[in-house]
């Protein structure tokens, strides 16, 4: 009789255990899907502020930067941030392990934007198009946050990547209505907020990131040859695949 209350405990324990999975798991999914909710929202409003302020002439010109923005934020990010967010996630009770995923990709990472930003700048005459130059610098601050992003999500702390998710569509927009407020809302200034927002998100991930206690000094032993081949062999094949 003692045997099979023992065993009926552990049973109820680990349904207990089970359901108390479930509930963190469905509540994190419930945490991010409201903070993208709240994300649509914030830059809903972000662009009736401009809308509603600015002349035609010059939302054009923020227009064409998010368009140029969006396209160079994405042939930067190179599918990076879903290789990272996996080998994270697999290999973040791996201390040493761990290390090898970041730095490699760090090093693959700053290989790609000089690479991408380069190649550019060969076909663009950037003289032309100064919003242009805007989009680059950008792109560039935002491909450094998405990899922090992509770091943290991989590391599963669901308060983290909630803050992560939040901060830049908040800083934007208080700039954009600071710079409306004080009657200076230019394309150029408003270009230049969009890219100290992703900064700020950047340097808030830097600092998320180090809080977690998982991340050790850079040394050049976790910067592994093999590695950056592996994940540039495996990103480069599904980015063509994607483009084609």
């Amino acid at each position: 009789m003692p045997h099979f209350s023992q065993a009926s405990f552990r049973v109820k324990q680990k349904q207990s255990m089970n359901k108390l999975s479930d509930f963190l798991a469905n509540s994190s999914i419930m945490t991010i899907g409201g903070l993208n909710g709240l994300t649509v929202l914030v830059n809903m409003l972000t662009s009736f502020v401009l809308v509603r302020f600015l002349l035609k002439v010059d939302y054009g010109q923020l227009i064409y930067f998010y368009s140029s923005f969006g396209l160079l934020r994405l042939i930067l990010n190179l599918g990076l941030g879903i290789n990272i967010t996996r080998d994270v996630g697999v290999n973040s009770t791996k201390p040493e392990a761990l290390q090898t995923v970041i730095y490699s990709t760090i090093i693959l990472r700053l290989i790609s934007i000089v690479v991408a930003i380069s190649v550019i700048l060969v076909f663009v005459d950037i003289d032309k198009y100064p919003a242009f130059v805007y989009a680059i610098i950008a792109a560039v601050v935002a491909t450094l946050a998405d990899f922090v992003f992509a770091i943290l999500t991989g590391l599963r702390i669901v308060w983290q990547v909630g803050i992560m998710t939040i901060i830049q569509p908040i800083v934007y927009l208080i700039f954009a209505i600071g710079l409306v407020g004080l009657g200076e809302a230019t394309p150029e200034l408003l270009m230049s907020a969009h890219i100290l927002s992703f900064a700020v998100m950047f340097i808030a991930g830097i600092a998320l990131v180090i809080s977690t206690r998982k991340i050790v000094w850079p040394q050049s032993k976790y910067v592994k040859l093999e590695y950056i081949k592996k994940v540039f062999l495996f990103v480069f094949a599904t980015y063509l695949a994607s483009v084609m």
